[in-house]
């Protein structure tokens, strides 16, 4: 019986899955640990270092808003303050577009940044495309 119960809970995850990731209905993403702790870094304020990721947090000091950096290997990557600022830094890795797309996710909910063809392309949920410059920041 639980071994029923378990495989029925899965077809249902891989039914759901599929309709979400052949309508569109939303980005399907599974965020990385790291990810989830660089959002909440940038949520609380506070200073992050982890493996090959930081987040620094500042006041500008023409603005005077609270920003946040945020650095891939030591590349300038995004900007989170009033809005969200994304660049790939000429990396246009699956690391790079996993923490953008987690950035996004947090404070840009509705834009994705996705490949197809071995391009990159910036979407939103009502289905919009752009092409993604790459080594430009891209206010979203």
């Amino acid at each position: 019986m639980t071994i029923k119960l378990l495989s029925q809970d899965l077809f249902t995850f891989v039914l759901i899955s599929i309709i979400f990731r052949v309508y569109k209905l939303i980005p399907f993403q599974i965020m990385r640990k790291i990810e989830q702790q660089m959002n909440e870094a940038i949520l609380n304020r506070k200073d992050f270092f982890s493996s090959n990721t930081s987040v620094e947090n500042y006041v500008n000091n023409i603005t005077g808003v609270k920003e946040a950096v945020v650095k891939l290997h030591g590349n300038h990557i995004a900007t989170v303050g009033d809005t969200l600022q994304i660049c790939d830094a000429g990396w246009q890795t699956v690391t790079t577009k996993s923490r953008l797309n987690a950035l996004c996710n947090e404070f840009a909910y509705g834009c994705y940044v996705f490949q197809k063809n071995y391009e990159w392309f910036l979407g939103d949920a009502d289905g919009n495309k752009m092409p993604f410059p790459t080594e430009e920041f891209v206010t979203v």
